[in-house]
This record gives structure tokens, sequence and C-alpha cells, in this order.
């Protein structure tokens, strides 16, 4: 397990994937009857199946789990590189090399606290997630939020990928950078499970497979949802809002208006082995262009 590696789940009800995926085949039975305690009790056996497969694979001297609600966690390899923390209701895990967030240049501060004898001021990369989560508390609107975090984004130098999950707002965040130095994948397991992760090959159980998370971009999910793998044919929404989550460039336009400052997101579709659609994959309008996407 490389030294970037984290792995972060989350049930099918706290997260949405992003606008442009199929709205049919909506799951039956059982899972729609049950009531609040047994769905409980699943999600949080979900997780910690999914969390024990992924944790029994790293190697012992720096792996860790976190978890929140019981039903929501994260595997990481401790390393100058990648960390996570919970605080309070809010988690953050974290994976690459940041030279400066905004208004805080990492590698001056750290000196300057070196010289002078002093704590480092931030211990880590996740502790500094949690701040700059923290901060949008006192934006007016969803919109807002959305549009200060994409600004503060795109000022940050380094690589890097994250995931922020609020148990109380049930919202969830996912970024990574605009280069597409620091790897991440997302995708749905065959139990409904939205998951994140930057070694392709600890989300094998997605169905089809786990597809790259666009680089220069933020996913913000907003209320609940409930997220279905239909097997083969991608993933299957349904949910309380018209739109099932938001995916945004953080990489500013060529040419900005005062109504669109930042680059288009489009979906690129995926194919299977066989040459079927099962899906999407999304990339910045200016990024390069995408090898073909393939499912096994």
């Amino acid at each position: 397990m490389a030294l970037h590696t984290f792995f972060f789940t989350a049930p099918e009800e706290l997260a949405r994937p992003p606008v442009g995926l199929e709205f049919n085949d909506l799951p039956t039975g059982p899972q729609g009857a049950e009531d609040e305690q047994a769905a409980a009790a699943r999600r949080a056996a979900a997780c910690t199946a999914a969390l024990d497969s992924v944790f029994a694979s790293c190697g012992e001297r720096h792996r860790e789990r976190l978890t929140i609600d019981n039903h929501v966690g994260c595997v990481f390899e401790r390393s100058p590189y990648c960390h996570a923390v919970v605080r309070g209701h809010v988690c953050a895990v974290f994976a690459g090399e940041i030279a400066a967030w905004p208004g805080h240049d990492q590698v001056q501060e750290h000196h300057d606290s070196f010289v002078r004898g002093d704590p480092l001021p931030v211990d880590d990369d996740a502790d500094w997630l949690l701040n700059f989560y923290a901060s949008f508390s006192g934006c007016a609107s969803l919109d807002d939020i959305t549009e200060a975090a994409l600004k503060a984004l795109s000022h940050v130098s380094g690589s890097f990928a994250f995931v922020v999950y609020d148990s109380l707002a049930k919202r969830v965040w996912a970024a990574r950078d605009a280069q597409g130095v620091q790897p991440l994948y997302w995708g749905v397991t065959e139990d409904n499970r939205l998951v994140f992760g930057t070694d392709p090959q600890k989300l094998d159980g997605c169905t089809p497979t786990a597809a790259p998370f666009p680089a220069g971009t933020l996913f913000a999910s907003h209320d609940a949802t409930l997220c279905h793998s239909p097997g083969n044919r991608g993933w299957v929404i349904r949910g309380e809002h018209p739109l099932p989550g938001q995916l945004l460039s953080f990489v500013a336009s060529k040419q900005p208006t005062p109504h669109k400052r930042w680059r288009e997101v489009k979906a690129v579709p995926r194919m299977d082995a066989e040459g079927h659609i099962c899906g999407a994959v999304y990339r910045v309008s200016s990024e390069p262009h995408l090898e073909k996407v393939t499912s096994h």
C-alpha cells in the first residue's frame, strides 16, 4: 500500500453520484420496507465489512481506520502524505503534498515555527481541511458555500485528493488537484455503498469498476438519496432534490464572465469490455483527451 493511499466508504442514502447518470431500475424489495433500526444495523455491518477487507490488505505498521456514525468510515496508511481526522461530527481524509493552502504558506509557516521552537501551526492537512470546511458555516446559502470552496481550491498549491464528510448535514465533499497528480477513484459497490479511494485495487467491489475521479473538480452531495448499483449498467439514483449532486470544476475559465467563472465538466460515455455503455467518466473541458475507459 503506497504512502498516499486511503479508502472512504458511505452508505447509499448519504451521498449522491453526479448529475447525468441513469434514473431507472430503482431497487425494490425488503430494503424499502425495513425499519430504521434494521437499516442502521445493515449500514453498520456493511461499513465494517468494507473497512475490514481493505484494512486487512494494508501493511500493519502504518494502517489506521476511522468511523463516524457507525456507517461511514475510512482506512488509510498514515504518513506525512496521508492522514485523516474526526472532529465532532465532521471527518476528513487527505492524500498528497501541499506547499500552500489559501492564506497559509505551509513551507514558510513550518520553517518559522521550527526556528522559533514553536509547535507547528497545523498538525496536518486533514486538520486544515476541517478548518477549511468550518469556515463556510457563516455562508448565507449553498451557492455561496460552493463558490467560496471553488475559489479556495483554485489557489491551493500542490497535489491532493480528499474526502470530507459531515454527519449532521449528511454532506460529502471530494476533490482532486487540477493537474491530476494525486490519483483518486470513485464508484458504487454491489451493496450500494459509495466509495472513494486512491488505489483502484482497493475498490474492486465496484460495478462495473471504479472510475477515475476527474482532476480539478469538487464533488458536493446534498440531501438524502438512494444510490443504487444495478450491475453492469452503472449507477442508478433516486432522491428528493431535482439535482443528484454537483460535480464542479475549480479550474478558471479562459474567458470568464460574471456568470461563468469556471470551466465546464463534461461527461464521457464509459464502455465495458463488450463495448456497451455502462455509465460515464467526467473531465474538465480543457483537460487532455482521456484514454478510452473500459470495465473488466
